[in-house]
């Protein structure tokens, strides 16, 4: 699932299927989203798609793509149709 960043999507190379990408976030703020379904990821990406360093500190969050739209009231079925 890709993330829309204005006028693009980016697809997160490590995001799995049923998931979406949300961003880039550090392992001390990980527990404050508050989804069941979440897991960071390994490489973190900047908005020009470039591969950020390591000593940033920053690690791909992704989340449940259901459980997402059920915290904003979507159905499953008109995320699908809508590329969300």
């Amino acid at each position: 699932m890709s993330l829309y960043l204005g006028k693009r999507h980016f697809t997160h190379p490590e995001c799995k299927t049923g998931e979406i990408f949300l961003g880039n976030t550090t392992k001390q703020m990980f527990h404050q989203f508050e989804y069941d379904q979440k897991r960071l990821g390994h490489k973190a990406y900047g908005i020009n798609d470039n591969l950020l360093p390591p000593s940033e500190g920053l690690y791909p969050l992704f989340v449940s793509l259901s459980e997402f739209n059920e915290k904003r009231g979507v159905s499953n079925n008109d995320s699908q149709n809508k590329g969300w």
